[in-house]
């Protein structure tokens, strides 16, 4: 992977060790852009509302930046839809392995905001996987166009490394993608992609920071959400990793002993990671 060099973007690294892979895969996962587009001929009413939005976003993505820790220094504070040609520049021009969106590249659902983001994963020329995230729920026909067919649970395998991609942004996961994971996940080294970080026995401590709110696992939890953060938890679960987005701050936790949930901080502060999964010895 090449440098990237725009001033816009503030990288942290990470490096995994992956029992199985062959050789190593370097990705970026991004989240949490929040787009929000008004086309030329929108009527007044939408481009009202998304000045709105980007009005109602400036001051909190200033007190997200300040609370973990990113810059809000002026090159990294432009626009969500320059960021996202910002964004699909590096990825050409860098070149990893593939990039990850986790979830909440939309402010919300229109027409508009699917138009433009989608005329950008078109121009994207290495691997990409987008999953659902709490702010775009609800439109799985739309989306699944742009999420291999299956927005609940997609598949994607580079350089022998498998990523699982599911729309956890109700906070659930249902029995289906529960079935999905336990078939997948033991095919291949994987590692799990969703928008919501799940909340384990093991980084209670660790996740506290965040509140219920951000956290999938607290509150009112169904039978077969359970279930998969038991599944999680056990020690003979063979997910290597887990990439998050949602808490607008760069974090690390061990869901299980010796296993990471990687959140992204946002993008919407050019904030974002570069990870390398590597063979484990």
């Amino acid at each position: 992977m090449r440098k990237i060099i725009d001033p816009y973007f503030q990288i942290s690294d990470f490096t995994i060790p992956v029992a199985g892979l062959k050789e190593s895969v370097e990705i970026m996962q991004i989240s949490d852009l929040h787009i929000s587009h008004a086309d030329a001929d929108s009527s007044e009413e939408r481009k009202e509302k998304v000045e709105r939005q980007k009005n109602a976003w400036e001051p909190v993505r200033r007190h997200f930046a300040n609370r973990y820790g990113d810059s809000i220094e002026s090159e990294h504070m432009i626009d969500p839809e320059e960021g996202w040609q910002r964004i699909i520049s590096a990825m050409n021009q860098s070149r990893p392995d593939a990039v990850i969106f986790n979830g909440d590249m939309m402010e919300d659902y229109s027409p508009e905001n699917l138009r433009f983001l989608s005329e950008g994963l078109r121009r994207i020329e290495i691997p990409w996987m987008w999953v659902c995230g709490n702010h775009e729920r609800g439109h799985d026909d739309e989306y699944a166009p742009w999420m291999d067919g299956h927005p609940d649970c997609q598949l994607s395998v580079v350089k022998g490394l498998q990523f699982i991609g599911i729309n956890n942004a109700d906070k659930q996961v249902t029995d289906d993608q529960l079935a999905k994971i336990l078939s997948a996940s033991v095919l291949m080294p994987s590692v799990l992609v969703m928008h919501i970080p799940m909340l384990t026995k093991y980084n209670k401590e660790a996740t506290a920071v965040f509140g219920e709110y951000f956290l999938m696992g607290t509150g009112e939890v169904c039978e077969s959400t359970r279930r998969f953060i038991e599944y999680m938890e056990g020690k003979d679960n063979p997910i290597a990793a887990v990439l998050c987005g949602h808490v607008h701050g760069k974090h690390i936790s061990e869901y299980r002993p010796g296993k990471v949930q990687i959140c992204a901080s946002s993008c919407m502060v050019g904030s974002c990671n570069r990870i390398r999964f590597i063979p484990a010895e």
